[in-house]
């Protein structure tokens, strides 16, 4: 258990209660891109890493980064080695996937020292966008956190993520200045830090039942 000791992509959510949320393993489903008709919210399932995902992981990254900023050499490890970088040394990746339409969105928690991990890589297609599925991620993500053995749980995303921003606020993560210290070089677009209050995670959190309806499209990004 955690102990005590950008704006192009965070508007893409889908209205769901974290509690009620499937996590299961991989099936077989349809392609991830090229979507044309809205996401049904009661369609979305949060589903673990499989090696089948790993060009979903990759592209829906690739797709958001390259919209806004730079795929920087750090983005294009990690995006090819999701196995080798995230899973195999202790992280997480998660997936939001729908019958219809296959894999949507994609967050992970990388770990970068022991006990310390980074929230990241979180992206929805473009055609997904405006539904919650990155909010219904980044729940089913916090949610994971709490049984994982952590000390430390940060994000590095850009001031120009705007949307974003508010969302991890809102889930509470809190800016962090010696976080910004200590890891923001790692990404050249990064200027903003942030961190989880370890008092928070015992504590109750907003459910995803209590989000409010989609919003109309925006223009967001989602974090590092």
């Amino acid at each position: 258990m955690l102990r005590r000791d950008y704006d192009a992509g965070f508007e893409s959510m889908l209205i769901g209660d974290c509690a009620n949320k499937q996590v299961g393993h991989a099936r077989p489903f349809a392609p991830y891109l090229g979507m044309t008709d809205a996401i049904i919210p009661s369609d979305l399932t949060i589903i673990d890493y499989a090696d089948a995902h790993a060009v979903a992981f990759h592209d829906i990254n690739a797709e958001w980064i390259r919209s806004m900023f730079v795929l920087e050499a750090h983005d294009i490890h990690v995006l090819t080695h999701p196995r080798e970088t995230i899973v195999d040394p202790g992280g997480v990746i998660l997936f939001a996937v729908t019958d219809a339409h296959g894999v949507v969105g994609t967050c992970a928690l990388m770990k970068v020292a022991e006990g310390v991990f980074e929230l990241t890589k979180m992206g929805v297609s473009e055609s997904a966008r405006g539904h919650k599925a990155g909010e219904r991620l980044l729940c089913a993500m916090l949610d994971r956190a709490r049984t994982m053995d952590m000390t430390k749980l940060f994000l590095l995303t850009s001031s120009k993520c705007e949307a974003a921003i508010h969302l991890y606020e809102k889930h509470g993560f809190v800016h962090d200045a010696a976080i910004m210290q200590t890891y923001g070089a790692t990404y050249e677009r990064c200027d903003v830090a942030m961190s989880y209050p370890v008092e928070l995670v015992a504590a109750a959190v907003p459910s995803c039942s209590e989000l409010t309806p989609p919003s109309p499209r925006l223009t967001a990004c989602r974090h590092e």
